[in-house]
């Protein structure tokens, strides 16, 4: 079996993965700027002096958000396990796995993946795509968080975009 490190040095990946500091302390410094970017602050309210819509207007757009999130946390979840069927040497993917049901528990909606997940043959792609599809996923939490009215709602997916991003740097091994 051919040995990979998830993150710099010497590790295989015959071991758990190890989320190391710097991956951690990326991923708590992307989170004051994804909320920045969600347009949420500690505050009641937004001082720019601008109207918002009335509160009923955004109910709707808010839960197809909340339903797309939802199916996005269950795509990576299949990924997840298609690659840790593949590959069951990477259990330490489990841990990630895990992170992500718990996102999707968060929603409080059910979510099913869109399609079935194709795994690469080699270990070192699947894992690859695992990284790809992290990064993806922040990306596009990030712009989920700017969409939504409710300022709860927009933490929980900013906060879920901050540990996408800290799953793909422990994934694509720099930070």
């Amino acid at each position: 079996m051919e040995k990979l490190g998830l993150i710099s040095g010497p590790k295989a990946l015959d071991s758990p993965v190890r989320i190391s500091r710097r991956a951690i302390v990326a991923g708590l410094a992307l989170s004051p700027f994804a909320l920045i970017a969600c347009g949420v602050s500690g505050g009641q309210g937004s001082t720019s002096g601008a109207t918002s819509s009335p509160p009923t207007d955004s109910p709707a757009p808010d839960e197809a958000i909340r339903a797309t999130c939802a199916t996005a946390e269950a795509d990576l979840i299949a990924l997840y396990d298609a690659t840790l069927a593949t590959f069951p040497d990477t259990a330490g993917l489990s841990t990630i796995r895990d992170e992500h049901a718990a996102h999707l528990d968060a929603f409080g909606v059910s979510g099913n993946p869109a399609a079935t997940p194709i795994v690469a043959k080699s270990q070192s792609q699947a894992l690859k795509d695992l990284q790809k599809a992290e990064q993806a996923a922040a990306e596009a939490r990030t712009t989920d968080c700017v969409a939504v009215g409710d300022a709860a709602l927009a933490r929980l997916i900013a906060l879920i975009a901050a540990s996408e991003a800290a799953h793909a740097v422990a994934l694509g091994g720099g930070a």
